[in-house]
């Protein structure tokens, strides 16, 4: 295994066992967003930092806000890995705010959704992204109603900063839906997610979405199933990948070397650990990439909602 590979790897593990001992109530999914974060930036996980982001949210937000819970961790954590923090929380509690005028609704998804927002434009620029962002979400919504909600905030998000025309949009998600679900390879809501990482690249989207295709049924030949909260990060290995054969071997062997480690081969869900070795792969190809941030929250979003939705379901 190449070197640069194998440390990827090992820092992945190294933070991933560091927010384990020191952020040890965040949870595998949150400690595992974590480690993912802090190996995309090259850094090495700084907790008492991200306790210091913890503490002034919660100092300076009401006890019933939206920054509280998963958004805290996962806010916190975003955060930590900037100089400039404090005036980076200012700016997204203030276009919350505006946000919420503009018909949002106050939730997670939204924090993080001004999260990826406040990253690629500046507050002159914010306002007109926001109304593009509500569009977005109104055309997702009239679409595909049954699997659009606010959960979704984060990648209309994301969809604002690629600034796509909206009838390529529409025709990109409509043929890359009705495809990826009439192979019956994910869920309504999986192909959704995974039609709308695939504008990324509009330009290649037909060829991505072959690879996307390529990828989901290699995983089912190595015994595997992708889940459908994880299908983001399948999209964006079918785009940063310019041969799936090769991408594929790389996630089998990342996949085989945590496995030699206890808590990825006895504690740990298969799906989850194939797309933790998908990211891998992915970082080591695009260094340090920020939209890449953006992708694992959305993916780490929809797996701790899945995790909710399942608790809800065996309650009832």
């Amino acid at each position: 295994m190449d070197y640069r590979l194998k440390y990827k790897i090992d820092n992945m593990i190294n933070n991933y066992r560091r927010c384990e001992e020191e952020l040890k109530y965040d949870g595998l999914y949150m400690n595992h967003f974590a480690a993912l974060i802090f190996t995309n930036s090259d850094k090495e996980i700084n907790s008492k930092k991200i306790r210091h982001i913890r503490k002034y949210i919660k100092e300076n937000t009401i006890w019933f806000s939206s920054f509280r819970g998963d958004t805290l961790y996962m806010l916190s954590i975003l955060l930590s890995i900037e100089e400039n923090w404090e005036i980076r929380f200012k700016r997204i509690l203030t276009w919350e705010e505006r946000l919420k005028e503009e018909g949002f609704v106050e939730s997670s998804y939204l924090s993080i959704g001004i999260w990826v927002l406040t990253e690629y434009f500046n507050d002159n620029e914010i306002e007109k992204a926001s109304k593009k962002m509500y569009e977005i979400y109104s055309l997702i919504k009239k679409k595909y109603k049954n699997v659009t909600s606010v959960d979704d905030y984060v990648l209309c998000a994301l969809l604002v900063v690629i600034d796509m025309n909206s009838d390529i949009y529409i025709n990109v998600i409509d043929s890359s839906f009705n495809r990826v679900t009439s192979e019956g390879l994910t869920t309504n809501n999986g192909a959704q997610t995974l039609a709308n990482i695939l504008c990324i690249d509009f330009i290649n989207w037909k060829v991505n979405l072959q690879k996307s295709i390529d990828i989901l049924k290699n995983v089912e030949k190595m015994g595997g199933k992708v889940q459908p909260q994880h299908t983001a990060i399948v999209g964006l290995g079918a785009v940063v990948s310019d041969n799936i054969n090769i991408f594929i071997k790389e996630v089998k062997k990342i996949n085989s070397y945590l496995c030699e480690y206890p808590e990825y081969s006895f504690f740990m869900d298969r799906s989850f650990r194939l797309i933790l070795s998908m990211a891998i792969s992915i970082f080591y190809h695009i260094k340090g990439n920020k939209f890449i941030n953006s992708i694992i929250a959305l993916t780490i979003n929809y797996t701790l909602l899945n995790q909710q939705q399942g608790l809800i379901s065996s309650i009832n």
